[in-house]
């Protein structure tokens, strides 16, 4: 019977190389983290951006809505002090809202 000789095995890494390895791992893992989070940042700071460009829009629209109320109110002010309309005066005594006729030369 002939003898088999038995396989060469492969050499052992050597201790450092295994540490390399594992740090190298490690790092992956961390880069990956890194990714993760800076998608997910980027996402959010998209959002709150969207939602303050949507509060600026509010307060722009707002803001004209608010011109156009203080002239109406100024409108119904004239309009009742001039008439002496009682039932404009109600209305805006009872939104807390004083005038006063002026006379005009």
């Amino acid at each position: 019977m002939s003898a088999v000789e038995p396989r060469p095995t492969a050499p052992q890494p050597s201790r450092q190389a295994q540490l390399q390895y594992a740090v190298l791992w490690v790092l992956a893992g961390l880069a990956v983290l890194a990714l993760i989070a800076k998608i997910y940042l980027g996402a959010r700071a998209a959002g709150l951006e969207r939602d303050g460009i949507a509060m600026q829009q509010f307060i722009n629209q707002s803001m004209t809505v608010s011109r156009l109320n203080v002239e109406l109110i100024q409108l119904l002010a004239k309009v009742a002090a001039n008439t002496g309309d009682r039932d404009i005066s109600t209305l805006l005594d009872a939104q807390g809202i004083q005038y006063s006729a002026t006379q005009q030369k």
